[in-house]
């Protein structure tokens, strides 16, 4: 089965600048690759371009290039910086890298589309306050630890149940995960270690790995949208309810997050 991983991060510059944009980026990426995340392959697998570099051409060329090579069947996208939606659509934007015009800022629309033959996962840690188209166009501080086993032989058996999962998943499938409604702001922790969202969903789907591994639970593959779900409450009281993480998706569309075999 092929999967593509993209990650990508914007923190913004003077006056916008989220340094927590760095440290939500290398926490997904360490998830990832471990077996739990699904044992994603660095060099195969995983496209994580340089902070603020990217742009909507830069990852229409890639995808349009992986595919030409081999049908993905499943791509997750990662995206951690700044957006907003529009007012008419209420489509949501992601913007690449710092002092991008709206013409340049990536739709979700546009990554519905672009993945309609295969199956999607987005995770958006921004904000989507709701903006005009211009014309043309507090929680405590965390250091993750994946405590598992990283053997190779175990890396194997995650990837073997992450497919299995993923094969009943139709093609076709999108799931988004917003870090707020529209028309709020996403927020970040305290001391400007991450975004509100991530750092709790990471830790929720730490703390879901855990627990299973704990009571030897028969509970081999979690969905993102049951990660999403529990991580949505947290948020939502942490932010006192200033930040209401939603989810787009189809409920019979599982795409699993924690695999644990």
């Amino acid at each position: 089965m092929n999967r593509k991983l993209v990650i990508i991060g914007n923190t913004g510059d003077r006056g916008h600048y989220v340094d927590s944009v760095n440290y939500d980026i290398a926490n997904y990426k360490r998830y990832f690759t471990t077996g739990n995340g699904g044992a994603w392959d660095e060099e195969h697998e995983i496209y994580a371009p340089e902070v603020n570099t990217f742009s909507w051409q830069a990852l229409d060329t890639h995808m349009t290039l992986c595919e030409s090579q081999e049908h993905v069947d499943l791509w997750v996208i990662v995206f951690a910086g700044h957006g907003w939606a529009d007012e008419v659509t209420k489509d949501t934007f992601l913007e690449p890298r710092p002092g991008t015009r709206q013409q340049e800022d990536i739709p979700v629309s546009w990554i519905r589309q672009k993945t309609r033959n295969s199956r999607c996962l987005l995770i958006a840690d921004s904000c989507r306050v709701l903006m005009p188209i211009q014309e043309g166009a507090g929680v405590r501080e965390r250091t993750f630890s994946f405590s598992e086993d990283d053997s190779d032989d175990y890396k194997r058996q995650c990837i073997a149940l992450y497919e299995r999962s993923l094969s009943v998943v139709p093609v076709g499938s999108f799931c988004a995960g917003y870090a707020c409604r529209l028309d709020q702001s996403a927020g970040n922790i305290l001391g400007d270690r991450g975004g509100l969202y991530s750092d709790t969903l990471l830790n929720v789907a730490t703390e879901e790995i855990e627990t299973i591994k704990a009571n030897h639970e028969q509970e081999p593959a979690v969905s993102f949208s049951y990660i999403h779900a529990r991580a949505r409450q947290i948020v939502m009281r942490a932010s006192n309810g200033l930040q209401e993480p939603e989810i787009d998706h189809d409920r019979a569309r599982q795409i699993p997050f924690c695999v644990i075999p």
